[in-house]
């Protein structure tokens, strides 16, 4: 069965180092990904960007996600996503710290529940990827969020 969201996000409630709920993690808009994964909904609506669709292809990638639709409504856009049930939370570090090579295992340790689980998405010169891209490439750039 298939449900599109149509109720209005809880407030963002800060913790940490201001990780905040979001759309997909797009610090452009926080909504409520938390809120979808609590009332297990198995579609997702919400605004595009292009931050936006390259995490949800490193969330894909990682199969936290199913396929995922750009709807174009001749303004920002929106993307249609297909939640597969394995998303457990997904967060948003605002503002956006950089990063050493050196400095994405204490990241690790900081943001994800344990060492072999979960993902922290980054941004870098070469484009956006995950930490363990990165840190076979040798390179740091500025922390986007995390999702597991």
């Amino acid at each position: 069965m298939t449900h599109i969201i149509t109720k209005p996000p809880r407030p963002c409630t800060a913790i940490g180092i201001e990780e905040r709920p979001a759309s997909f993690c797009c610090p452009d808009s926080p909504r409520f990904v938390p809120a979808v994964i609590e009332q297990a909904f198995a579609v997702w609506c919400g605004p595009s960007s292009k931050v936006v669709i390259k995490f949800l292809q490193v969330m894909m990638r990682h199969g936290y996600i199913g396929e995922f639709e750009f709807v174009d409504d001749h303004r920002a856009g929106k993307i249609v996503v297909e939640l597969n049930g394995r998303l457990n939370k997904c967060g948003v570090i605002s503002p956006r710290y950089d990063v050493q090579h050196q400095e994405i295992e204490h990241w690790l340790q900081r943001l994800l529940p344990s060492r072999q689980f979960g993902v922290i998405v980054i941004t870098t010169s070469a484009g956006i990827m995950d930490h363990d891209e990165a840190r076979r490439k040798g390179i740091g750039g500025k922390i986007l969020g995390f999702f597991y």
